[in-house]
């Protein structure tokens, strides 16, 4: 997947992952808030492979 492919899947994921914490209704909790935010941001980075031909020599 090329860097834009890469950047999109994670914004997606993070949304997706957002929405679903919002609908379970979780407390406001600022630094738990922050967890969960770091915790869908990893989980997009799982999901992404960054094709070598991006890449400058």
């Amino acid at each position: 997947m090329t860097k834009e492919q890469a950047v999109d899947f994670m914004i997606k994921k993070v949304e997706e992952i957002e929405r679903e914490r919002l609908a379970a209704h979780f407390s406001i909790d600022p630094t738990k808030q922050k967890k969960e935010v770091v915790d869908g941001i990893l989980k997009a980075l799982k999901g992404v492979e960054i094709d070598h031909e991006d890449q400058q020599s």
